[in-house]
């Protein structure tokens, strides 16, 4: 380190080192030693730092997640002819989770699968409560008939 640091560089550089890995602290020294020298006070440089940090961070997080799963599974449609209703539900294999569901003596039909997160089923079912019958199964209204020609 250079010789011409005050002992108040030394507390920010001590407060650094205390929060990084090595590796990052030497990366983040020269950065934090132009913040300094440039009269911002330690407390604000090792903020600002800490800032850019976790946003960088949080940037490569989204890059990730945007690259590693475009969706969880499908969001599903299914009809039940004898009881007249409609099931909106999740699933990650729609026409293995018709077969579950088709043990009983109702028909069941598989209107629309597309793919999608659990958001876009909630959603669903936010939009749909009005006809909702009990948990995910859904009057065959309007709107819960609507919602099988869209596909947001």
């Amino acid at each position: 380190m250079d010789e011409d640091f005050d002992p108040q560089e030394n507390e920010l550089l001590d407060a650094i080192q205390f929060s990084m890995s090595e590796w990052e602290f030497q990366n983040d020294y020269e950065n934090c030693k132009t913040r300094y020298l440039n009269r911002q006070g330690p407390e604000q440089a090792f903020l600002k730092m800490l800032e850019e940090e976790a946003e960088t961070k949080e940037m490569k997080e989204m890059e990730e997640n945007e690259t590693e799963i475009e969706f969880e599974g499908y969001v599903y449609w299914i009809k039940c002819e004898t009881l007249k209703l409609i099931k909106i539900g999740f699933s990650k294999n729609p026409t293995q989770r018709l077969t579950q569901l088709n043990m009983g003596p109702t028909e069941l039909t598989l209107l629309k699968a597309i793919p999608a997160d659990r958001e876009l089923e909630r959603y669903w079912h936010k939009v749909l409560k009005d006809s909702r019958v009990n948990g995910e199964w859904f009057l065959p209204s309007g709107e819960v008939m609507d919602s099988i020609g869209k596909d947001e």
